[in-house]
């Protein structure tokens, strides 16, 4: 008989689709822009779900980012158009003097070099960390992860991960509800990075969404452009 024919991969079947898990620490693997998440952040600022820090009525909700890289800034650029106050993280002062100009308030971060003014982490009910695991780990969470768990206003937080930590499926459909199962070091590294995250729910209760990028892709990062 005839040998089966080896089945295409096809990048369709790549894809993570949305499977049935707790919503307040859904993964969500998502290749999109932005905006869906402005718009998602903008109707939760409006119902505010810790009625134990409520906003104040006519208050600016507020997104401390972790790490204002590309998908960071996209994200910081609508949701200052939607009437919120967005600070957060850079690598150097440079950077930081860019967006200040664009109304957005940062301030240098790495391992070893903690925030010098911790007000703005803990003025900002959202928090959003696209600062990727090195070999020591998370460094948010090591500098900062015992600011963060005692913030007492923290009503959401959402980290930027990757499709990676499901590894290799030789092609196969996976979902949300997946197990995952890391081939490389940088892939443990951001399932253990999730873990951490993750643990804020089951500390605190606070909702916790990790976005698994499958890729990053925008003006100028492209092989088109």
């Amino acid at each position: 008989p005839n040998p089966r024919p080896r089945r295409r991969r096809l990048p369709e079947q790549r894809r993570a689709v949305r499977a049935s898990v707790p919503p307040a620490t859904r993964s969500v693997s998502v290749a999109c822009s932005p905006s869906p998440w402005a718009a998602r952040l903008s109707r939760s600022a409006k119902t505010h779900p810790n009625p134990d820090s409520p906003l104040a009525e006519n208050q600016t909700p507020h997104l401390f980012c972790f790490g204002l890289g590309y998908s960071a800034r996209r994200l910081a650029r609508a949701l200052l158009a939607d009437g919120w106050r967005v600070s957060g993280t850079v690598r150097g002062a440079e950077a930081a003097a860019a967006l200040a100009a664009d109304g957005i308030a940062a301030q240098p971060f790495a391992r070893g070099r903690p925030l010098a003014d911790i007000g703005p982490l803990l003025a900002a009910p959202y928090l959003l960390i696209s600062v990727p695991p090195d070999e020591a780990g998370d460094a948010v969470l090591d500098e900062h992860g015992a600011d963060i768990a005692a913030h007492p206003g923290l009503v959401w937080a959402g980290y930027l991960s990757t499709t990676g930590v499901y590894g290799d499926r030789d092609g196969g459909w996976v979902g949300e509800g997946a197990a995952l199962a890391p081939t490389g070091d940088r892939q443990r590294r951001r399932a253990a990075a999730e873990a951490g995250w993750l643990a804020l729910h089951a500390a605190r209760g606070v909702k916790v969404h990790s976005f698994r990028l499958p890729g990053i892709y925008g003006p100028g990062r492209s092989a088109f452009d």
